[in-house]
């Protein structure tokens, strides 16, 4: 499933389906929508090393 906001990682079901985040999407979203990802336990297709960058700087 393609994900442009973090509100979209609730819609899906960890156990079936992982997520790629759009293409147009900043880092911005993208580090809260891994985040959120993180929390809930979904599979993210297309991670950057920007965003694991931005998360592991900000813990």
């Amino acid at each position: 499933m393609t994900v442009h906001r973090p509100e979209d990682v609730d819609k899906v079901d960890p156990t079936k389906e992982a997520i790629v985040i759009g293409r147009t999407v900043g880092l911005r979203k993208r580090v809260e929508i891994v985040r959120r990802a993180i929390e809930r336990g979904v599979r993210v297709i297309n991670v950057t090393k920007d965003v694991i960058d931005e998360l592991s700087r900000s813990q």
